[in-house]
């Protein structure tokens, strides 16, 4: 598992990891039955739902203010293929202990939130 982080060091390598999870997103939906057929007046719409978690702090993790910080992912949900998708990361630091999923939303620009639904 070591050396798989250390290969994440080139920039090159890290930005392979987003397109392979589109890529797997794009596959997913294809593959399974989507649970709202049965709902005809949601056809029109993409359904996510969201949710963020906090990890404990890791010892390596450097100290803010005296203390270790958790580290927050936030994660998109696309219930029709039911494909993950990592929104960002939580910022911790000042005041806060924890980002709250608000904050991480409206630091979130439309094409992220979004994510290649179309309008209208």
């Amino acid at each position: 598992m070591g050396l798989f982080f250390e290969t994440l060091k080139s920039t090159r390598r890290l930005s392979l990891c987003p397109e392979v999870n589109r890529s797997l997103q794009k596959s997913l939906g294809a593959v399974g039955e989507d649970p709202f057929l049965a709902f005809p007046e949601l056809g029109d719409f993409d359904l996510y739902a969201g949710d963020g978690h906090y990890h404990a702090a890791a010892v390596h993790d450097p100290a803010l203010g005296g203390s270790r910080r958790a580290v927050g992912h936030f994660f998109m949900l696309n219930l029709r293929s039911r494909a993950l998708h990592h929104l960002a990361l939580g910022q911790s630091g000042g005041e806060r202990k924890c980002e709250h999923d608000m904050r991480v939303l409206k630091r979130l620009d439309f094409v992220a939130l979004r994510h290649g639904a179309k309008k209208g």
